[in-house]
C-alpha cells in the first residue's frame, strides 16, 4: 500500500504556476481594493504589516503547504505582492482613474489611412525589400494631406506604418519559406 501510495503522489502533476486559494484570492482581493490609492511605498509598508497579521500568516502557511505537496517550491510572498501590485489593483481602477491609459491606435485610424500605409509599404517592399519603416515613415508622413495630419496622431499613424510593416513583412517571409 505504502508503494502504491508513492506511485500515485509522483504521478500527480507539479504546479508550475501559482494559482492561489479562493479564501487567499478574497483577503488579497479586499486589500487591492483598500490600497488601491496607495503610492508604492505605502503600498509595501501596508502590504508587509498584512502579511504578518496573525489570519494572513496561517492562511500562506496553509497555501505553502499545499504548493509544496505539489512540487511547487518558489517563495509565494513575492508572487503575492506582485499580483496585487500589477494585477489586481490595475483591475478595480476605472479607466479614468487610470494614469494616461494607452490609447487603441487602430480603431481610431481612418480607413483610407491605413490603405494608403499599405499602398506604401508594397511599394517600399517592391523598391527594395530591405528597406526599414523607420527611413520610409517619414517620407511617407511628408505625402499625407494636412487634413490628415491634423485629424490623426502621429504616434497613431506611425505605429500603424509599423505594425503593417512587420505583418507585410511576416507574411511575405512566411511565403518565401513556403514556396522553398
Amino acid at each position: 500500500m505504502k508503494i502504491k501510495n508513492q506511485i500515485l503522489s509522483q504521478q500527480r502533476m507539479s504546479i508550475h504556476r501559482f494559482k492561489c486559494s479562493k479564501e487567499l484570492n478574497e483577503e488579497i482581493i479586499h486589500f487591492a481594493q483598500v490600497h488601491k490609492f496607495d503610492t508604492k511605498e505605502t503600498l509595501f509598508e501596508q502590504w508587509e504589516t498584512w502579511m504578518k497579521t496573525d489570519k494572513m500568516m496561517e492562511i500562506i502557511e496553509n497555501e505553502k503547504s499545499y504548493l509544496k505537496r505539489h512540487h511547487y517550491n518558489s517563495e509565494i510572498d513575492v508572487k503575492i505582492f506582485k499580483s496585487i501590485k500589477y494585477y489586481y489593483i490595475k483591475k478595480f481602477l476605472k479607466p479614468d482613474e487610470k494614469r494616461d491609459p494607452l490609447p487603441r491606435f487602430v480603431n481610431r485610424l481612418p480607413v483610407e489611412v491605413k490603405q494608403m500605409v499599405q499602398e506604401d509599404i508594397l511599394r517600399n517592399f517592391e523598391e527594395d525589400e530591405s528597406f526599414k519603416p523607420s527611413d520610409t515613415y517619414e517620407r511617407f508622413k511628408q505625402t499625407l494631406s494636412p487634413e490628415v495630419l491634423t485629424s490623426v496622431s502621429d504616434s497613431a499613424i506611425k505605429k500603424c506604418y509599423k505594425n503593417q510593416y512587420y505583418q507585410m513583412k511576416h507574411k511575405k517571409y512566411a511565403s518565401t519559406l513556403n514556396a522553398e
